[in-house]
């Protein structure tokens, strides 16, 4: 097993600048605001987007949700970073979570470590160990297989998420209920999933 590192990393670029290497080439990029050129293909607000290199550059001025997986520590200060052991090839996942106001994802948890960054709304988090009201901005680290629940507040409420994933899960859910009288209430959060990605985490 070898130990990488996934950072969050928070950028501006102007119109025309291109997005910053981070010392390796594994990235998923959200956009918060503005857009991307991707080698060719229009990266509009809301969207995310599997980077591997320096391919991207902003069309206007945006503010991009980088998150990033390397062996080594990213070359740009990251907002929120953490450190997992893996060994062979992964799926790097980036979605998005929805949830109606007051809905909640029952206790579960997902065979691989991820950082969640809030992007609206309110989320109570709560741990086997601790319970942290995320707010809009707020970013946090799930380890694999790390029991939790969360719950929306009273409005609208949504996440950007960064998986690394076993390659089994590869275009499949990975949230998994730990206790079986959850099994048969409604699920009211939803899903977009905008790639899985086949990366190779045997090192340098």
């Amino acid at each position: 097993m070898m130990t990488f590192e996934i950072s969050f990393h928070l950028i501006n670029l102007a119109a025309n600048e291109a997005l910053p290497t981070f010392g390796g080439d594994s990235s998923a990029v959200w956009v918060k605001s503005g857009s991307l050129d991707c080698s060719g293909r229009d990266i509009s607000q809301g969207e995310g987007i599997y980077v591997s290199g320096p391919t991207a550059v902003a069309t206007q001025p945006s503010t991009l949700v980088v998150f990033h997986i390397s062996p080594l520590a990213a070359q740009i200060e990251p907002v929120l970073s953490a450190r997992f052991e893996w060994e062979g090839h992964a799926v790097l996942r980036l979605d998005r979570v929805s949830f109606p106001p007051g809905a909640r994802a029952y206790r579960h948890v997902h065979p691989g470590p991820g950082i969640r960054v809030l992007t609206q709304g309110t989320l109570d988090i709560r741990s086997d160990h601790e319970c942290t009201l995320m707010h809009n901005g707020d970013a946090w680290f799930e380890d694999a297989n790390s029991p939790v629940q969360a719950t929306a507040g009273k409005e609208p409420t949504a996440f950007v998420r960064a998986m690394v994933l076993p390659p089994e899960f590869l275009g499949k859910p990975t949230l998994r209920l730990l206790d079986a009288e959850d099994h048969d209430k409604p699920r009211l959060q939803t899903n977009t999933r905008f790639f899985d990605q086949i990366i190779d985490l045997s090192g340098p």
